[in-house]
């Protein structure tokens, strides 16, 4: 609709969603946040990602410089440039998040934990894992609660995260496979 800003625009955060052919078919990357006080994301699963910045010039920018200040990883480990995928409501951080894709660059340097007081462990999901749904008990900002999730290992995937993934492995099948077109 004309004159309508594009929910992109409006999102305060992004996170970027880092796809590959993997040994369990296409996966994508996620990290296990490190144990903080007072953070509400502290030891969740999450996509890399954060707060825009007053110097970020647009939001595929955040997905970026996140993914770089969290995992290691530059736009030269990335196939081609991330493209917005969707925005969500994230409603424990009172933010919407806006979500870009990219195809992992076979050869590409291996993403790490590049803070580790921000982040504890990397790893890729399988995207086929997202449809195995487990109840768990989870910490949430109201207390401990029962949540639908995937587990992968010793990881809990759920919430907002949960949802990114299964919108993804719904909306474009294909995504899942690197080199594909994803938008």
């Amino acid at each position: 609709m004309p004159g309508t800003p594009s929910p992109e625009l409006e999102a305060e955060a992004a996170v970027l969603v880092v796809i590959r052919d993997g040994p369990h078919g296409p996966e994508t990357l996620l990290i296990e946040r490190a144990e903080r006080a007072g953070d509400p994301a502290s030891g969740q699963v999450s996509f890399p990602g954060g707060h825009r910045e007053p110097t970020d010039p647009e939001l595929r920018s955040v997905a970026l410089r996140e993914a770089a200040e969290e995992v290691g990883l530059r736009s030269s480990d990335l196939a081609e440039t991330p493209r917005y995928f969707d925005t969500y409501s994230a409603p424990v951080f009172r933010l919407d998040v806006a979500v870009f894709l990219a195809p992992f660059l076979e050869g590409g340097r291996e993403p790490h934990p590049a803070d580790p007081t921000e982040v504890a462990e990397v790893f890729w999901f399988p995207f086929r894992q997202s449809r195995q749904t487990e109840r768990r008990t989870r910490r949430t900002h109201t207390g401990e609660r029962e949540v639908d999730a995937a587990v992968w290992g010793s990881h809990i995937v759920w919430g907002f995260t949960r949802r990114v993934i299964g919108d993804i492995v719904e909306r474009l099948p294909s995504a899942a496979s690197p080199g594909r077109e994803t938008a």
